[in-house]
């Protein structure tokens, strides 16, 4: 059976520009003009060519990983997966143009280490095409990509020694080159606060710990970096799969009171 095409329709059809991106560990940022009149502030040019390469890399991923029928296996497993409630959602989600229910891509996008013919590139593509991402965009972020989302220490450093690195807070075994996808799975509750009786919240988990391991392989193979699956839980720490498959937790978002 002939696999059908990726809904490119998913993608936002404008630019969703951040407010500002992390900073900490942009240094490059600072050299390089980035930064507007308040110190550690991207300016709004520089904002709109990350916006750009983010609906663009988004655009790429979706078509390379097939992350629309992965969306679509977790919809139709019958155990009513809810979307993150808005209280709770977190900047990535916020800043994403790919409008998938049940999963998101987590990588921080250094555009600021691309080439100074890259970055030239880059702003020449936005001028000309607006929110519309061109093969020419696609070609680029393919070639660049796997550069800009590694992880460096704070301060902007590289990792040293070994292919692990540790973030604030600390992460354990995270690939410094890793793809981070997150999985939501979210409670049902009522209008007080409190969970909803029946609801299939456990299972749901239970069908995720199962799949994401086996998935996370797959996706893995598929690109020149290693891909991290996180199972994002609204109510307890979030969950990262090691190299065997095993689940670890990690407390990076704050359970819900």
């Amino acid at each position: 059976m002939k696999e059908k095409t990726p809904d490119l329709s998913l993608l936002n059809e404008g630019l969703i520009v951040a407010d500002n991106p992390e900073v900490d560990s942009r240094p490059d940022a600072r050299e390089r003009g980035f930064f507007g009149p308040e110190e550690g502030v991207f300016n709004q040019h520089h904002l709109e060519l990350l916006a750009y390469y983010r609906k663009a890399f988004e655009h790429y991923m979706l078509v390379t990983l097939r992350l629309d029928l992965i969306d679509q296996k977790i919809e139709a497993s019958g155990l009513g997966f809810l979307p993150t409630y808005d209280l709770f959602l977190s900047r990535y989600e916020k800043e994403t143009m790919l409008g998938l229910k049940h999963l998101y891509l987590m990588s921080d996008l250094h555009i600021e280490r691309l080439s100074n013919s890259d970055l030239a590139l880059l702003e020449e593509l936005y001028a000309q095409s607006g929110s519309t991402v061109t093969q020419e965009a696609l070609d680029l972020v393919e070639r660049t990509y796997p550069e800009l989302i590694k992880i460096h220490q704070v301060g902007g450093a590289p990792a040293e020694g070994d292919s692990y690195v540790s973030l604030i807070p600390a992460t354990p075994g995270v690939h410094t080159d890793t793809l981070m996808i997150a999985f939501t799975n979210s409670p049902q509750y009522d209008n007080d606060g409190m969970y909803v009786p029946g609801d299939k919240y456990l299972k749901r988990e239970e069908y995720l710990l199962a799949y994401l391991p086996k998935l996370q392989k797959e996706l893995s193979a598929k690109i020149p970096v290693p891909v991290t699956l996180y199972l994002v839980d609204s109510s307890a720490p979030i969950y990262m799969f090691d190299d065997r498959g095993t689940w670890q937790g990690m407390n990076l978002i704050a359970p819900r009171s």
